[in-house]
This record gives C-alpha cells, sequence and structure tokens, in this order.
C-alpha cells in the first residue's frame, strides 16, 4: 500500500522524500484547507514537483475548498500552472475544479478530497461515472462500506490512518464560519471544536471538558485489515505538523508494512511527535462510538516521571524530576499534568544527581505533577537530518587528443556526457584519484557515487575543467531521470482561455419555497400552492413514517430527507422506506443521494455545498433544485437557488453525545435526552438525535434568511 504523506514546508517535503513516502500531498497557496501553509506556491511548484519525481514520489496537489464565481478565472490559471508542472493528481472538493478541468484540460488525474464526504458505495459509484480514479474517504467509513467500494467500482481507495480527526462528518463543518465568519471549507478553521464546553440537559450541567476534542486517529495495527477491504492509499494528516513528526510516521507505517514491528514501540514513538492522549485505534472502521478525549486537546506526549520536588532558585524555579529510565536532554520539551493544570516548559540547563534530574523554569508546577515529554529533541534532530541520495554509476574515460566520455547510470536510467578535446599533459597529468576525487564532490546534489570507473591516458585537464564536466553530466542526469517519470504523465491543456459563458447555464428559478418539518410540526395550516414540504422524521422508522404521512392531506407535495450519513444498512432502511411509501421528492445532503435522480424530484440541501455556478450547473444536471451554502459570504452574488433559515447543522456527528457524557454504551432501545453544549463565551447549542439504522447527531445553530430572498426554505423543526 501506497505510504502518503503531509507536506506543508520546503524541508518536510524534503524530510518525506528522505525517509521514504510513495507520495506526497501539498497545496499551492490558494484554495487549500491549510491556509497556514504558504512556503510552497505557484513560484516554486514545479521545482517541488520536480523534486519529488526525482525520487519516483507521487505528488497530489491539493484544491480543496470551495470556490466563489469571481474566484474561477484564478482557479483556471492555478491549475494551468499546475499541469504544467506535472503534478501527478489533484485532490478536490469543489466540483467547480472538476468542470473546468473537464471542460479546458484532459487527462487530469483527479482525486475526490475527504471533504466530498464520500463514505458508501452510492457516492462512490457518482463519483466514478464522472471520471474520477480515487476516493479520499470520510474517516467515518465503516470496514463493510469500504469492501463494498472496493468490489463495485474501480476506484482506487485512500484511508487516512494517522492524526488529527475531525469531530464533524468528514469536515463537513460550518461551526467557525458563522460563528467567527472563518470558514473551514476555505482553510480558515479556527478550531473551535478544541475549547471547553459544557453538557446541559434540563438545565443541569451533565459534564465539562473538551467535549468536541476528538482523539488522534492511529490504525498501525490495522493495516492488514485496511488491505484486506481494498484500501490502495494510507494518508497521514498533519500538513502543518513538524518535520520529526512526518519522519516519525512515516518510518512507524513502513516498518508496519513489513510486518516486522513492535507495535507498542511505534505507538509510543508516535505519540511523542504528537497525541492528545490515547489515541483512536480504529473505532469508526467497526460502528463503535468513543472518539472524544474531553480530558486533553492539545499534545500532551508520552508520561516520563513525577515531580518530586520544587524549591526556589534565584528568580527561578528548580524542579526535581525522577523518571521511569528517560534521559531528559537539554532542548526536550516537558508538560507537567495535574489534574486540569498542565504547564509547558522547555528545557534548558538539566542536571542529573543521584538519578534525579533538575531542570530550572520560571514556571511552578506542583510537586507530584505527571511528567510527560512533548519533544525528544535528540531524536527528532536526528529524524530531520535523514537524507536521501540516488546511488550512481560512473563511467569516465580521458584521453588524450579525444573528446573526455562521461557515462553516468541510476537506476534504469543512463546518459553519456562528451565533454571537450582534451592535451596531452606536459608536466602534470591527471590522475585517477584526481578525477574520483572530483566526482565525489556531490555533497549539494540529490546523487551520490556508488561505483566510479575511471580510465586516465596521459592526459592533462584542469580541476575547473573536470568541475563543470561533473556538475553539467550530473545536471543532465537529473534532467534525464524527471523526464522519464514525467512521460507517463499526459496531462495537457485543451483551451487556453478561460471564459466561464463558455460554460456557464443560467438557472432558471421554480416558483417554489420549501418547509422541512418533523414528527413535531404540523403543516395543516400552511398553503400547499407552490410549497414544498420536507419531512425529516427523527427515526427514519417505516410505520411511524407511514403514521405521520397517512395524516397529511393528498394535495400536499411531501419530500423525504435523506440523512447526511448513510452507511449500507442505512442506505438499506431508506430503501425500505421508499418502497413502502410514497413521496414526490428527496432532499439530498450527501453524493450519495443522487443515485435517486432517476426516480424521484431532488432538492439539494445547503450541505452539498453550492457556492458557484460551475458546480450548481453540474449538480442541478441531477437535481430540480437546490439550496444555497448556509455559508453566505460564499454565495453573495451566486444566482439562483433557495436561502435557508432555520436551525442549521453547524456538525454533524457519527459518535454519541450521550455516550461522551454519562459514559453509556449504546443501546438498541435508549431513551436520548434533548441536550446542549455550551462555549465558555455562553453561546449554546442544541444537539438533535437522527436515528437511520444508527444513531447521528447535529449541533445546531438558529439562522435567518437574507433579507429579500426571493424563495425561501424555512426550517420548522
Amino acid at each position: 500500500m501506497e505510504i502518503l504523506a503531509p507536506v506543508g514546508t520546503l524541508e518536510n517535503l524534503r524530510i518525506a522524500i528522505a525517509h521514504g513516502a510513495d507520495a506526497v500531498y501539498f497545496s499551492a497557496g490558494k484554495f487549500n484547507a491549510r491556509q497556514k501553509c504558504q512556503e510552497i506556491n505557484l513560484k516554486n511548484l514545479k521545482e517541488c514537483v520536480e523534486y519529488a519525481h526525482l525520487f519516483n514520489v507521487k505528488v497530489y496537489l491539493t484544491v480543496n475548498t470551495l470556490i466563489k464565481d469571481d474566484e474561477l478565472n484564478d482557479l483556471f490559471q492555478m491549475l494551468k500552472i499546475a499541469v504544467n508542472a506535472k503534478v501527478d493528481a489533484f485532490i478536490i472538493q469543489d466540483l467547480a475544479v472538476y468542470e473546468i478541468i473537464r471542460t479546458h484540460f484532459k487527462n487530469v488525474t483527479l482525486h475526490a478530497s475527504t471533504q466530498m464526504g464520500i463514505h458508501n458505495l452510492d457516492g462512490a459509484i457518482f463519483l466514478e461515472k464522472l471520471g474520477f480514479k480515487r476516493v479520499v474517504l470520510a474517516r467515518e467509513t465503516s470496514i463493510e462500506d469500504i469492501k463494498q467500494i472496493r468490489d463495485n467500482t474501480n476506484l482506487e481507495i485512500e484511508y487516512f490512518v494517522q492524526g488529527a480527526l475531525c469531530v464533524s462528518f468528514s469536515g463537513n463543518c460550518y461551526l467557525s464560519s458563522l460563528m467567527n465568519n472563518a470558514s473551514g471549507n476555505r482553510g480558515e478553521c479556527l478550531q473551535l471544536c478544541r475549547l471547553k464546553y459544557s453538557a446541559i440537559s434540563n438545565d443541569n450541567v451533565l459534564k465539562n471538558g473538551y467535549l468536541l476534542s476528538t482523539k488522534d486517529l492511529c490504525l498501525i495495527n490495522q493495516l492488514e485489515q485496511l488491505k484486506n477491504a481494498g484500501v490502495t492509499s494510507l494518508k497521514i494528516e498533519g500538513r502543518l505538523r513538524r518535520g520529526g513528526y512526518v519522519a516519525q510516521a512515516i518510518d512507524s507505517y513502513k516498518k508496519a508494512l513489513c510486518g516486522n514491528f513492535d507495535k507498542n514501540e511505534e505507538v509510543y514513538n508516535l505519540k511523542k511527535v504528537f497525541s492528545r492522549g490515547d489515541f483512536n485505534e480504529g473505532v469508526y472502521l467497526y460502528g463503535k462510538k468513543d472518539v472524544i478525549n474531553s480530558k486533553f486537546q492539545n499534545h500532551i506526549g508520552v508520561e516520563i516521571g513525577r515531580v518530586i520536588k520544587v524549591e526556589k532558585f534565584k528568580n527561578l524555579y528548580k524542579i526535581h524530576i525522577k523518571t521511569n529510565g528517560y534521559d531528559i536532554k537539554t532542548g526536550d520539551g516537558l508538560k507537567f499534568i495535574n489534574g486540569d493544570n498542565q504547564i509547558s516548559v522547555g528545557v534548558g540547563n538539566v542536571i542529573l544527581k543521584n538519578g534525579i534530574y533538575q531542570i530550572f523554569s520560571t514556571k511552578k508546577p506542583i510537586v507530584n505533577s505527571q511528567v510527560n515529554l512533548t519533544l525528544d529533541k535528540q531524536r527528532e534532530f536526528k529524524l530531520c537530518e535523514v537524507k536521501k541520495k540516488l546511488l550512481v554509476t560512473a563511467n569516465v574515460d580521458i584521453e588524450c587528443n579525444k573528446p573526455i566520455q562521461v557515462s553516468l547510470t541510476c537506476n534504469h536510467t543512463k546518459i553519456k556526457y562528451v565533454g571537450e578535446v582534451v592535451e596531452r599533459a606536459k608536466s602534470s597529468p591527471i590522475t585517477n584519484s584526481d578525477v574520483i576525487n572530483c566526482f565525489n564532490k556531490l555533497s549539494d546534489t540529490e546523487f551520490e557515487i556508488e561505483v566510479i570507473d575511471v580510465k586516465v591516458y596521459n592526459s592533462f585537464v584542469a580541476k575547473s575543467q573536470l568541475n563543470n564536466l561533473r556538475r553539467e553530466a550530473f545536471r543532465l542526469l537529473k534532467l534525464e531521470i524527471i523526464n522519464n517519470y514525467n512521460k507517463n504523465i499526459n496531462a495537457e491543456i485543451v483551451f487556453e482561455d478561460f471564459d466561464i459563458n463558455r460554460i456557464k447555464r443560467e438557472f432558471i428559478d421554480k416558483n417554489i419555497n420549501y418547509y422541512i418539518f418533523n414528527e413535531d410540526n404540523q403543516i395543516d395550516n400552511l398553503s400547499y400552492t407552490n410549497n414544498v414540504f420536507i419531512y425529516s422524521p427523527k427515526e427514519y422508522d417505516i410505520e411511524k413514517i407511514k403514521e405521520k404521512i397517512n395524516r397529511i392531506p393528498p394535495n400536499f407535495v411531501v419530500y423525504l430527507n435523506l440523512p447526511l450519513i448513510a452507511n449500507s444498512k442505512d442506505v438499506e432502511q431508506i430503501d425500505k422506506i421508499l418502497n413502502e411509501v410514497h413521496f414526490d421528492g428527496l432532499m439530498v445532503n450527501n453524493y450519495w443521494g443522487l443515485k435517486y435522480s432517476n426516480k424521484y424530484k431532488l432538492l439539494l440541501s445547503y450541505q452539498m455545498n453550492i457556492t458557484n455556478t460551475l458546480s450548481r450547473n453540474l449538480l442541478t444536471e441531477y437535481a430540480d433544485d437546490f439550496i444555497k451554502s448556509c455559508e453566505k459570504q460564499l454565495v453573495y452574488d451566486l444566482k439562483g437557488g433557495v436561502d435557508y433559515s432555520g436551525k442549521v447543522a453547524l456538525m454533524t456527528f457519527a459518535h454519541c453525545p450521550q455516550k461522551t457524557c454519562f459514559n453509556k454504551n449504546c443501546e438498541k432501545n435508549c431513551q436520548y435526552k434533548t441536550m446542549f453544549y455550551k462555549i465558555e463565551n455562553g453561546n449554546k447549542f442544541e444537539i438533535r438525535r437522527t436515528k437511520v439504522y444508527g444513531c447521528y447527531f447535529e449541533l445546531l445553530k438558529n439562522i435567518s434568511s437574507v433579507e429579500n430572498a426571493n424563495r425561501k426554505c424555512i426550517d420548522l423543526r
């Protein structure tokens, strides 16, 4: 399986390749979900891609944010540069990127970002029909659904195995955007999920803590299961992490793939470079719900000892630490943990006396505090110092009155370089040692001489001439290796100029408003003229749905709301309902719901994230109408569609908040209690449960529709 490494800096690109990543993913400035990663940009993109290709490493460029209409031309220009730079594939979220590539380029490889929320067979089939080669599955995808996708499509399957985990389904989150106008769908997430919340029910505080902060993912012990299920690429999260994390993650997973590794040792090493306590070791794969660590929301590393004494020392504190065997060193990072109290320090001077370590700090920890190691400075320095060189066999023939002949072979690439004619030596002929020493001066290159064969015949060559000869020969070798790699990338530009009118299609608004309701709402008092009523049941139970629908007057047009998340068992449940209950149409929240486009009228919800004309055009080929994105700052100039008013699902959870707060195991007939999460600044969010086959939960915020909206979708729930 492919090891796919995150790259956020030029240095981490070198580190990832040095440690043996098979592929890397990074952005080139704009239109990526990690806006803080700006070191790699359109100016140095080609150089970065060539460096990766030199070592036979694939490059996947992330273009995985939502696009606005006024950015489409900039997007096209970026795609042109990237195609010319020979990136191997594009990881995309917004179908506007797909539309531009489809109409202006050919032979471009597309990967569906995890932001698209593909988690079942129906969603995967839709994207395969569009021409995607790979899906980056939602982290919530079960092992059974992975197998179904493998067995019924030709798609490559990419799955996250290590790193941070978004609490909201597949990163489809609007909390940062609607609370602080910083869109996670635009790479600006403020990570409000990592703040403290209180869980409240019936005005009683059930629990306090980091109730939305997930454990980090670590599937190093699940690789055989993932391979058997059909996963082809193991994705490591962490474009914002330091180089030591990238290096360690690659090393650990390479060992695990070889099968000869100590699981406990590698998990320990991975925790050292970044962890928020215990790892999530595969709960979503098997349908379990324990994903939250309410105690910690930042890197706490691994435990190495205890504070046994703290004393005043001048204007500092001398902290005495007894370790479990770890040798504390200058430059290390430590964290002292005592209940909710955490203190982070960097180690300066360190004294070892009678088996006790003494360090100095302006911060005063509590005696008996747990001591955790958050940075093993020496180890990470060694990890980051690893360099990768390409081994070369060289043959150099120097004979008087003939041109110098140089032959370089690297793997399957061979070049011959012919230099200038050399003169017969009059006094100081060049020696074999001179040539060997010269050709070994490769420290500033990506090459290293493995074998060199030199033949010299009474000739004179100046050292400067020989140095120039070496540099030119290795320049040609590097170029030939890169060109040989790039021959297999056939992407090219068809239309050099971008004109949105060439692919633009006007959307004709329908004279329809929409009302979303559930079991608690009465709609008989509303007019049925030019209105569609969307039933969103709390429980997708066939008998309960029949009972509700049978009470609705026959002249009402009624749609069924399809859940955002639906594993294979959920889809079976939905299909049974549709076979037994008549609906005039469906509201679709995820790509999987488009499978019904030939049987029903479809309304696309705001969770389909339509923010531009191109994605609107494409998706309304399958649907009759759409609700604009709830992120109003992204759709102010988008024509057509419906404006939404009511409770927005800021997040959708595949885990159970009741389990987080009550520590209860899920039961088939559990009674859900109405809950709220309250953030420290006072904002309170209702949590709503939806039960299909399994249970899903939404974190809600009420929003009003934009003023003067022509058409509205009003959520009555």
